[in-house]
């Protein structure tokens, strides 16, 4: 692909890491399906400048009419430690997660992804050895961000990667030994990177993978007008790490920024039924180039709460898995992710 078309540079406002609540409950739903068991495998804690998400918005979320009965923390450089070594200040986030179970008799964070830089393998055994010790058990895998794109705009300003991080031999390095350790390895990478990052995990069979966010789809800048291509580059990657065995997909991310940046333009949030007339095409593709044993319905939360709130969001999935099987629909919402990180549910579930 060319390089994207610079749109708007000076524009931030979709940057907002969390939704505007106001605009939020201009449009409510009522859980359809309420006891369809649900394991929430992807969500934040956070402060990002006026806006907050801590454990008790979440709690109220998961309060809120579903019946998720498990929940995997996933890192978002929240609560770092502000001294000692510096490979080990992520440490600080794990601390906090494992808090957060203790005072919700681990519904909340029942098992916690870390974060690790996997560039710097010669401190990744020291890292994984604190992140244990810190989670008291809990800790089912790390995650590394590996996202890049020749936009500046749409790099994570708090990661400076290289262009070619995903050929970088520590990088793999790093991914075969989380396996060795028994655990997962979470990775947020952009769409034109799939095709590459099947190369990764063609080396490392014996790690189990899991791309974030349906592969991050960009709908945002030089990409807007660009849709058709992006989705035949996207498919094509999807294609790729489906042969590998070893590779999981996180079914959500799709109301960041980087895919719905025009929802929250609107007078009214979308309802569930929209989301998932917009999103199927994405949702269906995935599940059946991997199928339901390899794919989890993920929140995302408070990030895909810019366009929705957290009923609509799991009415969204469950709209678009109606046509599924049973099992099939329990392997989305619960069963490949108990599986795959290997959870001890809480007593209560």
């Amino acid at each position: 692909m060319e390089d994207p078309v610079h749109e708007n540079p000076t524009d931030k406002e979709w940057d907002l890491p969390m939704g505007d609540p106001a605009w939020l409950a201009k449009h409510r739903e009522h859980a359809i399906d309420p006891e369809l068991p649900i394991i929430d495998p992807h969500f934040h804690l956070w402060q990002i400048g006026n806006f907050s998400y801590w454990l008790p918005e979440y709690v109220d979320d998961l309060r809120s009419g579903h019946n998720v009965i498990a929940t995997i923390y996933m890192e978002a450089s929240t609560k770092y430690r502000t001294d000692g070594p510096e490979e080990l200040r992520c440490v600080g986030e794990t601390e906090f997660a494992y808090e957060m179970s203790q005072k919700t008799n681990g519904f909340v964070a029942t098992a916690i992804v870390a974060a690790a830089n996997l560039r710097a393998p010669e401190y990744l055994d020291r890292v994984l050895d604190a992140h244990i010790e810190a989670a008291h058990g809990r800790l089912c895998g790390i995650r590394d961000m590996a996202g890049w794109d020749p936009d500046p705009a749409l790099r994570d300003e708090r990661y400076d990667l290289p262009d070619n991080i995903l050929d970088l031999p520590e990088f793999r390095q790093s991914i075969r030994r989380i396996g060795e350790r028994g655990l997962v390895c979470d990775i947020w990478t952009y769409f034109h990177q799939l095709e590459k990052f099947a190369e990764v995990a063609k080396a490392v069979p014996d790690t189990n993978i899991v791309i974030n966010h349906v592969g991050g789809i960009i709908h945002r800048r030089g990409y807007g007008a660009r849709r058709d291509e992006v989705a035949k580059i996207w498919e094509r990657g999807m294609r790729a790490l489906a042969k590998c065995p070893n590779v999981y997909v996180k079914l959500g991310g799709m109301g960041m920024q980087w895919q719905e940046p025009d929802l929250t333009k609107r007078p009214t949030p979308p309802s569930s039924e929209e989301l998932a007339t917009r999103w199927k095409p994405f949702v269906s593709k995935v599940i059946a180039l991997f199928g339901p044993e390899r794919c989890m319905f993920e929140s995302n939360f408070p990030v895909d709460g810019r366009v929705c709130t957290y009923v609509t969001l799991w009415n969204t999935f469950k709209r678009m898995s109606a046509d599924y099987s049973a099992s099939e629909r329990d392997a989305l919402f619960r069963k490949t992710t108990l599986d795959l990180y290997k959870i001890a549910l809480p007593h209560a579930a």
